[in-house]
């Protein structure tokens, strides 16, 4: 995998090899590659890795930066849901949403208060239409 680093050094790259070092178990690997991605796209929150993260993070003990990453995911793309002008773009972003609150909610069972305390809505739906 490391001979491909330097063939693959952006988000996609990066991302990709974090999913591959996540699924074999490098954990250190897939953190390095995801904190890349995190700290580089900017609409990062829309991202898939992320919640791959959040997840390796829960696993080092590191729950508290794994729910802040989700939180702090999920209401950058509540906003991107409400500033875009263009219907298939909220669709995509709300799904997006949900996915980031199921795993917030999978590895916090018990803690949906604290998606609601951020200000966080239970969905985002309304927002397609408005």
């Amino acid at each position: 995998m490391t001979r491909l680093e330097p063939h693959w050094d952006h988000n996609l790259g990066h991302g990709t090899l974090g999913e591959v070092a996540y699924k074999i178990g490098d954990l250190d690997a897939a953190e390095r590659h995801f904190v890349f991605v995190r700290e580089n796209l900017e609409d990062w929150g829309r991202n898939e890795n992320m919640d791959l993260l959040a997840e390796l993070w829960s696993k080092k003990g590191k729950k508290d930066e794994a729910r802040n990453l989700l939180l702090e995911g999920m209401r950058q793309v509540r906003e991107l849901t409400q500033t875009s002008e263009y219907l298939s773009d909220r669709k995509r972003y709300a799904g997006e949403y949900q996915t980031r609150r199921e795993t917030f909610l999978r590895l916090f069972p018990g803690e949906a208060e604290a998606i609601s305390k951020a200000g966080l809505p239970e969905n985002i739906t309304k927002l397609i239409n408005e």
